[in-house]
This record gives C-alpha cells, sequence and structure tokens, in this order.
C-alpha cells in the first residue's frame, strides 16, 4: 500500500513540475497561444488594407477624373453650339429692384442691394438657369420647381480667386477660377485686381450630383490665365487669353474634356 501511495506521489509531483515548466515557458515567449496568433494575424490584415485604402485615397487625390485635351484645326461649324435662351425677362419694380421671370411669368430669382445680379446663364434643353451674384457667387435656379442652390464659390485651393460659371451641357457646368499671387510675388504696380490672378484652374461642376471635378490642364495651358468663349454639346470648350485693358481676349484654341 505504501508503495503505491509513494508512485502516486511521484507521478502528481511530475505533473506539477510539467505544468510549473510550461507556465514559465509562456511567460518568456517560447510558446505562443494561439489566440495571441489570430489577433496577430487579423491585424496585419487590417493594416495591410488600411494601407491600401490609403494608397487609393492619396492617388485619386492627385489625379483628376477628367483633362483638358487641344483639339487642332477645330471647325466649329461642324459642332452645334450651346444656345443662350434670350427669353427670361427682366423687370423693374416700383422700388428700383430687378425680378428675373420665366417666359410664363413666374419669378425665379429676386435682385435687390442685399441680392445682387450681374447676369443670367442659360442653355436650351436645360431645366435650370445659374444666376451671377457677383464676386463668383452664382446661384443655381430649377426652373420647374424654383428650387435654388449656390455653386461653390471657389476652388478648394490655397489664395483662391472666384468661379466664372458656364454652361457645359444641360446637367454641368464649366467653371474657370484662379489662384492668386503669393504675397512676395505680387505684380508691382498693378493698376487693379484684375492683375491678381496668377494662373487659371478648370473644374466641372455636375448638377446631379452637387459635386465639383477638377480637370487637368493641357500643357499649353499650364501656368496661364485664361477664360472660356464658347461650348459646344458635344463637349468641346473655346479658351481664350484672359481679357486685358486694350483687348477682349486672344483665342488660345478648342480644347475637349474628356475623361484621364
Amino acid at each position: 500500500m505504501k508503495s503505491l501511495l509513494s508512485i502516486v506521489f511521484v507521478v502528481l509531483l511530475a505533473l506539477c513540475a510539467f505544468y510549473l515548466i510550461r507556465q514559465s515557458s509562456t511567460k518568456d515567449g517560447i510558446t505562443t497561444d494561439s489566440t495571441d496568433t489570430n489577433e496577430s494575424r487579423i491585424q496585419s490584415r487590417q493594416d495591410s488594407v488600411h494601407v491600401r485604402k490609403t494608397n487609393r485615397l492619396e492617388s485619386s487625390s492627385e489625379q483628376a477624373p477628367n483633362k483638358l485635351v487641344r483639339v487642332p484645326d477645330f471647325d466649329l461649324t461642324q459642332h452645334v453650339s450651346n444656345s443662350i435662351i434670350q427669353s427670361y425677362a427682366k423687370y423693374a419694380t416700383p422700388s428700383s429692384n430687378i425680378e428675373i421671370r420665366t417666359p410664363d411669368g413666374r419669378v425665379l430669382y429676386n435682385a435687390s442691394a442685399d441680392n445682387p445680379f450681374l447676369g443670367i446663364k442659360t442653355i436650351e434643353g436645360g431645366k435650370h438657369v445659374a444666376i451671377n451674384r457677383g464676386d463668383g457667387r452664382y446661384r443655381l435656379i430649377d426652373v420647374d420647381t424654383l428650387d435654388s442652390v449656390d455653386l461653390p464659390p471657389v476652388p478648394p485651393v490655397e489664395r483662391p480667386i472666384g468661379f466664372s460659371w458656364n454652361w457645359f451641357n444641360p446637367k454641368t457646368l464649366v467653371g474657370v477660377a484662379g489662384i492668386g499671387y503669393a504675397e512676395s510675388a505680387q505684380p508691382k504696380g498693378r493698376c487693379c485686381d484684375q492683375h491678381i490672378v496668377a494662373s487659371s484652374l478648370l473644374y466641372l461642376y455636375n448638377i446631379e450630383s452637387s459635386s465639383i471635378e477638377k480637370v487637368n490642364l493641357s500643357p499649353s495651358l499650364k501656368g496661364l490665365v485664361f477664360d472660356i468663349g464658347r461650348t459646344t454639346q458635344d463637349g468641346h470648350v473655346e479658351i481664350i487669353s484672359a481679357s486685358g485693358h486694350d483687348d477682349d481676349g486672344q483665342l488660345l484654341g478648342w480644347f475637349q474634356i474628356i475623361p484621364e
């Protein structure tokens, strides 16, 4: 009996010793728990996904979805220009304010000193008009519902100069904006604010998505100050040099906006 008890005691002692050795090895990092391994693998996959997402976002922010391509020997007679609708009337009210009305007499816009009006831009086949309110401010108005939304006044860049919006097609506007000179690079002897633009930028505004997208410029236009002249229904735009005091701007060429 004593011999049996001795054997049992030795076995128990051996098991205790084995357990203590295993615990010590785990603490020292020799044995890795399977849960820790799985968590490490999950974290590694998450880190990898995060890197891919970050790279994709960084690359998309550097590349504009559209680009401007010069069209040599462009013949406007082979294309249909976007027509301007002349039927929107302006009425002076007794208080000397201006009302902009649709052809059927509905009031689109009430102009006043606090709600300025510098012009209206329309396009044939479109359901919206763009009201120029000055200082790069444009209001887009739905002719059917009279709902309105203000277009972005300036581009998302440093030292922005306000937009001049034009119709590109019935659902899209094309806008020219600018980057101003840094204070240390201001031209000497400039006579007016017309000369504060260092270079021009081009953007598209999508009415359905209310989104703005930058257009990559043709190399010949980078660093220049320019305006938009006419546009065509198939996506061509006329680019002219910015008007000066002695001229109305010179033709820089016809270009097409296409996906990058």
